[in-house]
């Protein structure tokens, strides 16, 4: 089965990370087959080898799973293969800044991640974008979520192979059993759908009781209601009743009341119209009559003032002689001053007569503004009431508006027991069809819960996982020249056959154990890998080949890893390079607190 995610790891940069001071950097890019991954920790002290006689090294403990696997897991989920505790991480000399970064590619994306401790933190970039979530726990749920898509067992159970985790397979307990069933064959999420139906099913049980006595009630309180509601409707037709009658009586009052202003307002308009001209004329006839009175007084005083002259000089004039009156009248303008006045008095009587007509004018429209005053005032208070009337006319239409309005809303009107009613139906309906609803969930749910129960299709899909199980452990077993046969039940329980017949794991050599557990091994991994989870381009076997396997079993297990074209990674205790060939080999050497990489190449070391 191809798989979905094909993971590409690119390199791997470690620094203070267990035994690597660093930095170092790993590239896999850079290798390709087979590739023997050994060492020698120069700080164990040096044995003798029994049959040269010689010193060697002890070769345990020099970083081989360090540098392979731990780095890639922690790289990739912040842990290593054996999960331990991050102050255990940091390189014992430097104490900090213990830190690895891992390039890779998944599904035509480039991410590199940082996981750090002291300072403990975790970075992740997508395509150089910095995607970093708000924290370690959220950062590293989206890697394995959305990234990877996997999860660190899986990943480490298909690619970065120990010996020693087959070996905890045997020791599971009952419940541990179960969840490495449904870890194995991908089936924890039937056991999450089962306890979630079950207590969904629960919920909904309870739920439904509650229903069935809530239906019960509102079904008597509905026949209750509708006994109350009869006196409603007659009550509603007399209160009908005596809002028109009222209606009536206040659209016969306002059809008393005049409110058409239009003709008194013509009227008031044309009116001021004629108090303004007849004040106009007043002013003119007024100003005429005080020139008049004014040149009156005026001549009068003339002639008064003439009549003194001639006064003063009339006994002189009687007294003289004809022949010097001429020239003293000549002199003293006696005869032209009697005719001023003559032409005095008849311009005065003039203006007494002008005088007379303009009093008897002004007298005549005094009396007519007088009488339009009067007409002005009469309108105006005509006005006053028509305004009064159009008030009290709205006041009345406002009236006939609410009544309208009441009586409407009286019509429209439901009884408090009518609404009771239809509230009271509706929640029944809505309580039945949630009923309905809850009973169809409640009869899926026990479809579900059968379903995925142990006994239900989680069952059969065991079975089948497990006889495709016992096939690949029993295909390796034939090709490592095993003489027995393992047979794994659905409880994943291990039976082992022999021809002298069931044995215990504890019974046979360390050699066949080691069949045993590699052969487990390897069909757990292809089972995993028939499920599409996770391709990668590398493998890591960590001492799968060391500790007393025979020849036959040596050179089938090499064959078999080359058959699985990748790049696969070899740690041993074996320098085996002289018996197959490699193609390319990894040395390390670890001194003090240090383990440093004296060799990496690519190199075809032997033939055969």
């Amino acid at each position: 089965m191809t798989s979905n995610n094909y993971l590409h790891l690119n390199n791997v940069v470690i620094q203070n990370f267990l035994s690597f001071e660093g930095p170092i950097t790993f590239d896999f890019n850079k290798h390709h087959g087979l590739i023997l991954v050994y060492g020698e920790n120069k700080n164990i002290k040096i044995a003798e080898d029994e049959d040269n006689h010689g010193a060697f090294r002890i070769k345990n403990g020099c970083g081989k799973t360090a540098l392979l696997i731990d780095s890639i897991l922690f790289g990739l989920f912040g842990k290593t293969e054996k999960n331990i505790n991050k102050p255990n991480i940091i390189n014992r000399k430097a104490k900090n800044n213990c830190l690895v970064t891992i390039d890779f590619n998944i599904n035509n994306n480039h991410y590199i991640i940082e996981n750090g401790i002291t300072p403990t933190y975790t970075k992740l970039i997508k395509n150089g974008e910095d995607i970093t979530k708000s924290s370690i726990k959220l950062t590293q749920k989206y890697i394995e979520q959305e990234v990877l898509k996997t999860s660190y067992l899986i990943l480490k159970n298909t690619h970065f192979l120990s010996v020693s985790d087959a070996n905890d397979i045997f020791k599971l307990s009952k419940w541990e059993k179960r969840e490495f069933i449904e870890h194995l064959f991908n089936l924890k999420k039937f056991g999450e759908v089962w306890r979630a139906a079950k207590a969904d099913a629960n919920r909904i049980e309870k739920e439904l009781d509650k229903l069935y006595i809530t239906s019960s009630n509102t079904a008597a309180s509905i026949e209750e209601f509708r006994k109350q509601e009869q006196s409603f409707d007659q009550n509603r037709k007399d209160k009908i009743k005596q809002l028109k009658e009222e209606l009536n009586n206040k659209k016969s009052d306002m059809s008393k009341l005049d409110i058409d202003s239009t003709n008194l307002v013509n009227n008031i308009e044309k009116c001021k119209k004629i108090i303004d001209n007849l004040k106009s004329k007043l002013d003119e006839k007024y100003k005429f009559k005080n020139d008049c009175e004014h040149k009156i007084h005026h001549l009068n005083l003339t002639i008064k003032n003439t009549n003194k002259h001639i006064e003063k000089y009339s006994m002189v004039l009687n007294n003289i002689c004809e022949d010097c009156y001429s020239n003293i009248d000549t002199l003293l303008d006696i005869t032209s001053n009697k005719q001023l006045i003559i032409d005095n008095q008849k311009e005065l009587e003039q203006l007494k007569l002008k005088l007379e007509e303009a009093t008897s004018e002004i007298n005549e429209y005094e009396s007519k503004l007088l009488k339009y005053d009067n007409k002005l005032i009469e309108y105006n208070e005509q006005l006053k009431i028509i305004e009064k009337n159009i008030i009290q006319h709205n006041f009345l239409n406002d009236s006939i508006i609410k009544i309208n309005n009441e009586i409407n809303k009286v019509k429209n009107e439901k009884s408090e027991f009518q609404n009771l009613i239809i509230s009271y139906e509706n929640t029944l309906n809505d309580i039945r069809s949630k009923t309905q609803n809850k009973e169809k969930i409640l009869k899926h749910l026990n479809f579900l819960i059968f379903m995925f129960s142990e006994e239900g299709i989680k069952k059969y899909l065991v079975s089948l996982f497990i006889m495709k199980l016992n096939d690949r452990i029993q295909y390796y077993l034939n090709r490592l020249g095993a003489e027995y046969s393992i047979s794994v039940d659905n409880e994943f329980n291990f039976t082992f056959l022999t021809m002298n017949g069931e044995a215990q794991f504890e019974n046979f050599s360390s050699g066949e154990r080691r069949r045993i557990v590699v052969s487990t091994l390897f069909g757990i991994k292809d089972i995993l890998k028939l499920q599409g989870k996770l391709d990668c381009n590398v493998n890591c076997f960590d001492e799968i080949l060391d500790a007393n396997i025979d020849d036959y079993a040596f050179y089938q297990l090499i064959e078999i890893i080359k058959e699985m074209d990748k790049t696969s990674f070899l740690t041993s205790h074996r320098e085996f390079h002289d018996e197959i060939s490699v193609d390319g080999l990894i040395k390390l050497e670890k001194f003090g607190t240090n383990t440093t990489i004296i060799k990496d190449t690519q190199v075809d070391i032997c033939q055969n």
